[in-house]
């Protein structure tokens, strides 16, 4: 399959609630989100409708060594958002419609989509299995002041690790 705009992301069950969007104060984080619409001219990444936008964390994961770090950050519209994890979505009428958007987007017969679909699914079920370590990278910088003991420990813990590719 070629290069899509819009890929599905499977992101590690433990990991899930592990987003640099709810470790942030607010105000930082709202600081970063904005900054990634200004950078993507106001416009969906993948699709380039300029409907309501979401900042996506864009996440790198290592199957090797277990480690999972925060590469950066995508603007996408609500729509391209949820296809992204269509793997989360249990209402089988919601699914359709995001996997008919993915379509869309990739301009993909429906039997790639579904190949696409079943091989994310499959990845899914793979980062499930393992304990992964998280990373925020570059932006362990933004350690909030005021974070809970929780936060400063995985963040003191947490740091890109030297032998990534």
């Amino acid at each position: 399959m070629t290069h899509l705009r819009l890929t599905l992301e499977p992101v590690p069950a433990g990991s899930r609630l592990a987003t640099l969007a709810k470790l942030l104060p607010p105000g930082q984080w709202d600081q970063v989100r904005r900054s990634v619409y200004r950078q993507a001219s106001y416009r969906c990444q993948a699709c380039g409708t300029r409907d309501r936008l979401e900042c996506h964390e864009v996440w790198y994961c290592n199957p090797r060594t277990g480690y999972q770090w925060l590469t950066g950050f995508q603007a996408l519209c609500r729509l391209c958002h949820e296809a992204k994890h269509v793997s989360f979505v249990r209402d089988p009428s919601r699914r359709a419609a995001l996997l008919q958007h993915f379509m869309a987007v990739n301009h993909l017969a429906p039997d790639e989509a579904d190949g696409y679909l079943a091989d994310a699914l499959r990845r899914q079920q793979e980062l499930d299995q393992r304990q992964w370590t998280i990373s925020y990278g570059d932006y362990n910088l933004r350690m909030p002041a005021l974070a809970d003991l929780q936060q400063r420990r995985q963040y003191a813990r947490l740091s890109r690790p030297r032998y990534v590719r």
